[in-house]
């Protein structure tokens, strides 16, 4: 669970901001976060290519392409 918007207080016009605040999770920097990133896609992606084998999926980090026929792209983007 993350902690969006905790923490209050008040910055240097008066105003009430909100920060966010992590509390599980990789933190922003990690040097694990890519590895961590990659081992999770890893296994979706897999099987993704495995029930949809006329599709090509490119993935670069967070950035996923599929690129296939429109009634099989529209069954991915509804599958899971």
């Amino acid at each position: 669970m993350c902690g969006w918007l905790t923490g209050q207080g008040e910055n240097q016009v008066g105003t009430t901001r909100l920060t966010l605040q992590a509390e599980t999770g990789v933190q922003q920097g990690d040097p694990l976060g890519p590895v961590l990133l990659a081992l999770a896609l890893a296994a979706f992606l897999k099987a993704l290519s495995r029930k949809f084998s006329g599709m090509t999926i490119v993935a670069i980090h967070d950035d996923l392409t599929l690129v296939g026929q429109l009634p099989t792209l529209k069954e991915a983007l509804h599958w899971g």
